[in-house]
């Protein structure tokens, strides 16, 4: 796999995944699509970041 973008955020609801990058919505996919074509990793928590 390649990095298509650094630094995306990404919000599911379990059946679509959103991207954005800059506060903007840049892509969606359903969620089965995301989780075979993408490594995504839970962000940390404001709280912690």
């Amino acid at each position: 796999m390649r990095t298509c973008f650094r630094g995306p955020r990404c919000v599911s609801d379990g059946r679509w995944r959103t991207f954005f990058r800059d506060g903007k919505a840049v892509w969606d996919c359903n969620a089965s699509y995301a989780a075979a074509n993408f490594i995504i990793e839970p962000a940390p928590s404001e709280k912690t970041a």
